[in-house]
C-alpha cells in the first residue's frame, strides 16, 4: 500500500498543522476535510473541560514528529495518532495527570519564545516564578497568538487588545497551548532550571539569545540597552517579558 510523508515542525498551530498534513507530498486529504475530521477525535480527559468559547481545544495536541502513514488511512485515525503521541510524551514525563494540561501549555510558550535551546530551561523557570508573584507573564508569542500572527514585531498597543490569550492584561498562563512544542520543551517545561529570574529580554538579534535578570532595575536597563541596538539596527524588538 502507498505512504506519504507528513513533516510537521515544532511550534505549529492547529490550522498550520492541518495545512502541513494537507500539503505533504502524496497526501490524499484537504484541510476542510482535516478540520471535520478533527471534530470527531476524543479530547484526552486531562483537558479542562471548559475552555473559552473561541478556544480552539486541540491546539498543542497535535504532536509534532516526522510521520509516515498510509495513503488509506481514515483522517480521523490520523489526527488521533497525533494526540496519542502527545499523551505519550506527556506520560513519558513522569509528572502527575492533573499537572499535563499546565506542563503542555507552558511548553508551547517555550517553543514560540526561545530559539537557544540552552535557554528553554531558563524561561521555564522565569515562568513559574512571574506566577508566584502574581505578576503578568508579558509573553510576546501570546500577543501574536491571539491576533493570528507569528513572527511579527509586537507594538506596545498590541499589549492593550482584549483576549484571553493577552498574557500583559491578564495574571496567569493563557488558557490553551499557543501551539504545539516539541520533545525538547515538554522535557523543560517539566523540568524547569532552578534560578530566581523573572525577567528576559532577547540580547542578541541574530541568535534570539536572551538577557536574563531577578529584578527590574537592571531589567529596564537592559531594555533601553538592547533598544538602542534594535533602533540602530532597524530589528524587531520582541519576547520580552516585562
Amino acid at each position: 500500500v502507498e505512504a506519504f510523508t507528513v513533516v510537521i515542525p515544532e511550534g505549529l498551530t492547529v490550522q498550520q498543522t492541518l495545512r502541513a498534513i494537507a500539503d505533504a507530498d502524496g497526501s490524499p486529504f484537504k484541510v476542510g476535510q482535516l478540520r471535520k475530521a478533527l471534530a470527531g477525535v476524543a479530547l484526552p480527559a486531562w483537558v479542562p473541560a471548559e475552555l473559552p468559547q473561541e478556544a480552539e481545544p486541540f491546539e498543542g495536541l497535535l504532536a509534532p514528529n516526522t510521520y509516515e502513514f498510509r495513503v488509506d488511512i481514515n483522517a480521523q485515525e490520523l489526527l488521533n495518532q497525533l494526540v496519542v503521541e502527545t499523551d505519550t510524551h506527556l506520560r513519558d514525563l513522569g509528572i502527575p495527570q492533573r499537572r499535563f494540561y499546565r506542563t503542555l501549555t507552558i511548553a508551547s510558550l517555550i517553543e514560540r519564545e526561545v530559539r537557544v535551546p540552552d535557554e528553554q530551561p531558563l524561561v521555564s523557570s522565569v515562568i513559574p516564578n512571574r506566577l508566584r508573584i502574581d505578576g503578568p507573564l508579558g509573553i510576546d508569542a501570546t500577543l501574536q497568538y491571539a491576533q493570528g500572527e507569528t513572527g511579527t514585531r509586537v507594538l506596545t498597543s498590541d499589549t492593550e487588545i482584549n483576549s484571553p490569550w493577552n498574557t500583559y492584561r491578564n495574571i496567569g498562563l493563557p488558557p490553551t497551548p499557543i501551539a504545539g512544542p516539541g520533545q525538547a520543551a515538554l522535557d523543560a517545561a517539566a523540568n524547569p532550571a532552578d534560578t530566581n529570574f523573572i525577567f528576559y529580554v532577547v540580547c542578541d538579534f541574530d541568535t534570539g539569545e536572551h538577557a536574563f535578570t531577578d529584578n527590574l532595575t537592571d531589567h529596564n536597563r537592559n531594555v533601553a540597552q538592547y533598544r538602542r541596538i534594535r533602533d540602530a539596527q532597524g530589528g524587531s524588538y520582541c519576547n520580552d517579558a516585562a
